[in-house]
């Protein structure tokens, strides 16, 4: 799969996932990995695994569950694995989904071949995922994944602005 076929996908799979925030639907995923998302018979992304996904902003005390359990602690966003329970936020996704870009654009798993326990090792000391050395991600993409990874959450761009930068870098309308 070529690089722009693989930056249109991280396009669409960007937009999908704005979407499901939008004021119309108002869903944070919680749990997006690379096997969360699908690819149609029409080479199009779509977003699955919503199992963790919770309403956000107006929620009624009867939309909110009460645990958050992320099934793979490679993809998920560092603040959601302190030893106090926070619920994932928009802000968690995006981190994810800079997982999801790493892994995309590399082809290797975030934190590569580290067992799951020196992961969470890794996350509590804030170090994010590194690029391999001899990926084909340019400069301005490593930028823009290690932004998505910043253990700071307001630190992290915004989905419209990530779709913008990925739609310019591969000339592809959003």
């Amino acid at each position: 799969i070529s690089k722009d076929e693989r930056t249109l996908i991280l396009v669409r799979v960007a937009e999908a996932l704005y979407y499901i925030h939008s004021e119309l639907h108002h869903v944070v995923h919680g749990d997006l990995t690379g096997s969360s998302i699908l690819i149609n018979g029409d080479g199009r992304p779509l977003i699955s695994d919503f199992t963790l996904s919770s309403i956000f902003a107006h929620r009624s005390p009867m939309s909110n569950f009460q645990s958050f359990a992320p099934t793979s602690f490679r993809w998920t966003a560092p603040e959601l694995l302190g030893p106090a329970e926070k619920e994932p936020t928009i802000k968690s996704d995006v981190y994810s989904y800079g997982c999801v870009m790493l892994h995309t654009m590399s082809g290797q798993l975030p934190y590569g071949e580290m067992h799951d326990i020196s992961v969470l090792l890794e996350k509590r000391h804030g170090r994010r995922p590194q690029i391999p050395v001899h990926s084909p991600i340019e400069g301005t993409h490593c930028k823009w994944i290690n932004d998505c990874l910043d253990v700071t959450p307001e630190h992290r761009p915004s989905l419209p602005d990530i779709i913008r930068f990925l739609s310019s870098s591969g000339g592809y309308m959003a």
